[in-house]
């Protein structure tokens, strides 16, 4: 799994929007997955799944965590 703190998303949506998030997981596999969101869901942490980004507009910095499939 990558974990990193103030990752910028611009890579990840198709508007090109420079924004950042407090923290960016990867995931390798669902279980993995099951396993962050349970985590984060327990602890009432802001979490944003992001498939393709292609149907994301940001408009600012998201402060949580952005879970992505490797």
């Amino acid at each position: 799994m990558k974990d990193i703190r103030n990752y910028g998303l611009l890579a990840h949506n198709t508007f090109g929007i420079d924004a950042k998030c407090s923290r960016f997981l990867e995931y390798e596999s669902v279980e993995e997955a099951r396993q962050i969101v349970g985590l984060l869901t327990e602890a009432d942490q802001p979490l944003l799944i992001l498939g393709g980004g292609s149907n994301l507009l940001l408009t600012g910095d998201y402060a949580g965590t952005v879970l992505h499939s490797a």
